[in-house]
This record gives C-alpha cells, structure tokens and sequence, in this order.
C-alpha cells in the first residue's frame, strides 16, 4: 500500500479523508460532518480537502440551499484511488472508517499492543519453566534465527529493486550507509545502551528480580526487538489520527508470539519491553499530528531498511556473535527518515 501511497503523492490523513468520505451518500459531506467523522482538528481538516482539491482527488462548492454549508465530494480520481486500496488490503481494512466502530477508540491500539506483549511474556514465562536448560539453549538460537530472518528479508524487500533492463540492483546504499553510521556515532555519543541497561538495572531491583542474571539482557534485547520497525511509528500514527488500530492489532499478534519465545529463554525481564513500547508508541501517538506529514511512504521505506538492519544485529547478538550496540544506532532511523525529506 506504501507504493499506491507514493504513485498517488497521499498521506495517511489524506487516504483516511477519502475513504471515509466515500462511505458517504454519493461521496459527498459537509466538512461539519467530516469533522465529526475524523478526529482531527478543524484547521487540519480545511488543509487535508485543500490539498486534495488541488490534487483532484475531490472537489468543494456550496450547498445549493445554504450558502454557510460547505459540501465536499469525491471525483472520478478519488473514486477509483478508494477502489484501489481496497483491492490493495484485499478486505483487511487498514484504513478503516470510523463510524460504527464501537469499541474502538484513538489509543487502543497502543494500549492493546502493550497487553499482548505483557500477555505472551506471562506464557513464556510459564512454558520457560517446564523445559530444560537444553531445550531453553535451542529456543535461544531459534529465537535468533528467526530474529536474522525478519531483519534480513525486510532490508532486502525494501532495497532490492527490478531495473529497467530487467536486473536486480539495490537502492538506498548511501542513505543505508550515512545512517547507519551517523546515528551509530550519535547514538554513541550519548550512550543510548548503556541508559537503557540502567533503566533494565532500576527495573529488576524494584521487580525483586536481583537473583534473575538475564533480566537485563531480556529486556533491552526484547525492547529493541518489539520497538524498531515502520510498523510501531505507522501504526501509532493512524491509531491516532485515522482512530485505526488494525496495524498495532497486526503488531500486538506478532510482538506477543515473540515475547513469549524471547521470555521462554530469557525471564521474564523481556515481559517489561511491554513498558519501551507504551513509552515510545504512547510517544509517536502524541506527537501523530507533527509526524504525519513527515512519515512519506519514502520515509516509511527508508525507516524501514535501516530498522531491519537493526533487527538483524539484535538476532546476531542472540546467536552469541560479537556484541552489537543496537540500542547505540537507534539515532540511524531518525537520519533515515530526514534523508528523505
């Protein structure tokens, strides 16, 4: 869906604007009713039909019986862009609408993303107890091979591209590299690793958890695991933007199953990375409306590459490799992002 977003030059807010508004009769609302429908402020809402104007995508003028009343409706190019996202989800609704949503609310999924973590860790954390160190030992590397795997093919999924000749090239090299190891210089600078092993350290002496030897590395390892991806800032975005929780409800699933492996072989220090994500997902969803506009389908791309990359060397460091500072490039996914701007 990134590349119908980037072929049809739209923001999240823009695609949320036309979806909701072709649920309307005739695709038409007054921006009174768009207000209700979006939770959004009145001032953001005249710039999103602004720029869709002007993009064609929907057209304004007054209502015929009141002149105070101004009607928006989608054109033939909205129309078809709606039937192609849909045709792009197949069904799964990532931009859903927000009426009739009943239980859903602007924050749930940042909310049900954080249990999930906090339910698959309490699983692990009793299935770790019934296996032998042996079997903890082979989790461990599955943990790690699976890990290496996600980070592998999601770098090579974004940076890999069919040429006009017919050969495969990559794209992105440069800004891979400039961020990669510009924010592993920042990151070094201010020793993001060694605040995040302190706050693991604080954790397991108010936890009772002194005795528990891999608290610390379970939480930092399952912290960084769950955190870094498109997934946490794309989701936290529409989640409060678009009050659509799907991606974090894709991302609570995914993050739970980890989590209960990661506890499984590591204690229950992995079960407090339920903690880095309400932080900083509760974050990203409070800052939504400043990083919307930033978070382009390129830049999603971009964050993407560079937090697989990431992943990767946290698996790495769970195989026993040479020790990898991933929390000390954290600062690489922000110079990605403003890469592209």
């Amino acid at each position: 869906m990134n590349n119908r977003l980037h072929l049809n030059n739209l923001t999240l807010s823009q695609m949320g604007l036309l979806t909701n508004l072709e649920c309307r009769p005739n695709g038409r609302a007054s921006m009174k009713e768009l207000e209700q429908l979006l939770p959004v402020a009145p001032s953001t809402l005249v710039g999103l039909v602004s720029r869709l104007e002007q993009k064609d995508f929907l057209s304004s003028h007054e209502d015929a019986h009141d002149r105070r009343v101004k009607l928006v409706e989608l054109t033939e190019k909205g129309r078809k862009t709606c039937n192609l996202a849909k045709m792009c989800y197949n069904g799964s609704n990532i931009f859903i609408v927000t009426e009739g949503r009943g239980f859903l609310f602007a924050g749930i999924g940042v909310l049900a993303n954080v249990l999930g973590i906090v339910a698959g860790g309490f699983m692990g954390l009793g299935f770790g107890r019934l296996i032998s160190e042996r079997f903890q030992k082979t989790l461990m590397m599955a943990c790690a091979i699976a890990v290496m795997f996600l980070g592998l093919t999601g770098t090579v999924k974004e940076m890999l591209v069919l040429t006009g000749d017919g050969t495969i090239g990559l794209t992105g090299t440069y800004r891979m590299l400039g961020s990669i190891i510009g924010g592993a210089l920042i990151g070094e600078a201010i020793n993001i690793e060694d605040r995040m092993e302190e706050f693991g350290v604080w954790l397991k002496q108010k936890t009772g958890s002194s005795g528990d030897t891999r608290f610390v590395d379970g939480f930092v390892t399952a912290s960084l695991t769950v955190c870094i991806g498109a997934m946490a800032v794309i989701g936290s975005i529409n989640d409060r933007l678009l009050a659509d929780p799907s991606v974090l409800f894709a991302k609570m699933v995914l993050d739970a199953v980890i989590v209960m492996i990661m506890t499984s072989a590591l204690g229950k220090g992995c079960i407090f990375s339920a903690l880095s994500v309400g932080i900083f997902q509760g974050t990203i969803f409070l800052l939504a409306g400043f990083l919307e506009p930033v978070m382009t389908p390129e830049a999603l791309s971009a964050l993407s590459a560079v937090g697989d990359i990431l992943i990767f060397c946290v698996g790495t460091n769970l195989f026993g490799l040479p020790h990898v500072r991933v929390a000390n490039f954290l600062p690489a996914l922000v110079i990605a992002v403003v890469w592209m701007r």
